[in-house]
């Protein structure tokens, strides 16, 4: 040899750990890839969502009050929404009961996600 000290590939110093930029590269990608997922659900359901669900409604009612959805004449209604979620509400005049009006309001967080009720008020109850 001529006298220069040859080092192997082995005994060349190692890296533990991931450089910084390949960890924030990869949380990057997921972050990316789960708001497009997210916007993806709620683009789908704001396409595909309902004005007022009649069903979901009238089950509240009945549930709570007692009436079937014969027994329940449409006042008013309606809804408001955005990119984000909506809201709606139903208001309802009960036959045979002048003067009692039930109304439901109803959220929806994110377009995907089920209608919630957030206010059922029964003017009968308040009486």
């Amino acid at each position: 040899m001529n006298g220069k000290k040859q080092h192997s590939v082995s005994e060349q110093p190692m890296h533990t750990s991931a450089p910084p930029q390949r960890l924030l590269f990869s949380i990057g990608m997921l972050v990316g890839i789960l708001a497009v997922v997210l916007l993806t659900a709620q683009v789908i359901g704001l396409v595909m969502s309902e004005q007022i669900p009649d069903r979901f409604v009238f089950d509240v009612i009945g549930t709570t009050s007692g009436l079937n959805p014969q027994q329940l004449k449409a006042d008013g209604g309606g809804s408001t929404g955005n990119i984000v979620g909506r809201t709606a509400y139903a208001r309802f005049r009960v036959v045979g009961d002048p003067g009692r009006h039930i109304t439901v309001r109803l959220a929806k967080t994110f377009h995907f996600l089920p209608w919630k009720v957030t206010e059922y008020v029964d003017d009968d109850a308040i009486k």
